[in-house]
């Protein structure tokens, strides 16, 4: 629109320089033949002056001859200029516009180009219109394409290498804002594409991790922390940073890259939980329950108080395997667990400690008969419990057991020597007494 006013304006330009000149030529002949007709009549006038009066007669009617057809002559010429003027200035005022529309076309076709690239389309060539005026600039606008295309292609292909990573990657500005993030960073945040532009790389933290995040130290060495979610979800991340560099200030800042690690994490807690607690049965392992047995022998010497450790070995456990397989060994096993961590004081501790051992220890008070009955209560249960038939699938299983009794401080004060009685000197089985120290106690349902 721009260039169509702009071509109807040099239109009306020409038109009026057009009609003023022809003006000007129209009063320069006008003028000219007033001057003619001047010079005559002074001509005549010279020669006339010292004639006759015949000779007088002659000049006049030369004169007026004269006059008349130098008006005449003017008259046509005038006419000429008035006709052939505005002619002229109707074709040179045609022939401009038919080179001023050829350039307005060009003119629209190079504003569309570069409307085009503008938008970030660089696939179609600029085309050339052929007219000299804008050639230049066409050849400008087509090389400006061709660098930029090239330049789009290393974007997106560098595009394409970030969002086909598996990692989140950040660009942090100095300030602390996300500039730009790929697919992975969003998705891990709970985000669209482009919401992360703006937003603050503290602000993504937990607000328990907040305090604790320092990206100067991330960039020293990679360490952890957790992002929440726009759903509020919080996710362990490792972090590593690289700083970006510079003369530019709009490109200084940090890379980012992020890594979810919750199943590496889930994997750390299982192995913590399985190097302190048995997979089958749920109960502390022979570590665990050392560790916390000697806790409670410590608690308890503070206290002056007594400790009861027992030691249950299921009997011929083998012959179990052997009949009915390991599976229903197992199942054993998890149900004996089940029935002790069930009907123990839950003051008392029960552990695994291999195989078909368990092991068993109750903090007691400070009066010794108690101490002992504590001890020999809880074998009854022990007992009660194991000597119960189990089912697995459709066998009818029955167990015994063989229990050792230790009394701290009494046989041992130590984890050392307390597990040494029990296992190589004190014994119980079902048809037998359970013996600890001199004291025997028999089963329930047993007389002495």
């Amino acid at each position: 629109m721009g260039a169509f006013r702009l071509r109807h304006r040099y239109l009306i330009v020409l038109v009026l320089f057009g009609a003023l000149l022809t003006c000007i030529v129209a009063v320069l002949t006008l003028v000219g033949g007033v001057y003619e007709q001047r010079m005559v009549v002074d001509l005549v006038a010279g020669v006339a002056r010292g004639s006759g009066a015949e000779t007088v007669a002659a000049l006049d009617r030369v004169q007026g001859l004269l006059l008349e057809r130098i008006h005449g002559a003017h008259l046509g010429r005038l006419w000429v200029v008035v006709l052939a003027g505005p002619a002229l200035t109707a074709l040179v005022s045609w022939l401009v516009s038919s080179r001023m529309r050829r350039i307005d076309a060009a003119v629209d076709v190079l504003v569309g180009s570069a409307e085009r690239i503008g938008h970030g389309s660089y696939s179609e060539p600029v085309r050339h219109s052929g007219v000299d005026e804008v050639a230049p600039l066409e050849g400008s606008l087509e090389r400006m394409r061709q660098a930029l295309t090239l330049t789009t292609i290393s974007r997106d292909y560098l595009n394409l290498l970030l969002n086909s990573m598996s990692d989140a990657v950040l660009a942090i500005s100095p300030d602390g804002r996300v500039r730009t993030a790929n697919l992975a960073a969003a998705r891990l945040l709970g985000l669209e594409p482009g919401q992360l532009e703006g937003l603050s790389f503290e602000g993504l933290l937990a607000d328990a991790h907040r305090a604790a995040f320092s990206l100067d130290r991330v960039v020293a060495e990679p360490g952890e922390t957790v992002v929440q979610t726009s759903r509020g979800q919080t996710i362990p991340v490792s972090v590593s940073a690289s700083v970006v560099s510079s003369e530019s200030a709009d490109f200084r800042g940090h890379i980012l890259v992020l890594r979810d690690i919750t199943e590496r994490k889930r994997a750390e807690r299982r192995i913590r939980y399985l190097a302190r607690f048995d997979a089958l049965t749920k109960m502390p392992n022979r570590m665990q329950f050392q560790h916390l047995l000697h806790q409670a022998i410590a608690r308890t010497t503070r206290q002056s108080r007594g400790l009861a450790l027992l030691y249950v070995d299921i009997d011929n456990f083998k012959e179990v395997n052997d009949t009915f397989g390991h599976e229903a060994g197992d199942r054993v096993l998890e149900t004996m667990g089940e029935r002790l961590a069930r009907v123990l004081p839950k003051d008392s501790v029960v552990g695994r400690l291999a195989g078909d051992e368990f092991a068993i220890f109750a903090e007691g008070t400070d009066d010794s008969p108690a101490h002992h009955d504590q001890a020999g209560a809880l074998a009854r249960i022990v007992l009660r419990e194991v000597s119960r038939p189990l089912h697995v699938g459709e066998q009818e299983i029955e167990v015994t057991a063989s229990v050792g009794v230790a009394l701290c401080p009494e046989q041992g004060d130590n984890v050392i020597d307390l597990p040494a009685l029990p296992a190589g000197k004190l014994e119980y089985t079902c048809a037998m007494g359970m013996y600890y120290g001199l004291i025997a106690v028999q089963p329930a349902g047993q007389s002495g």
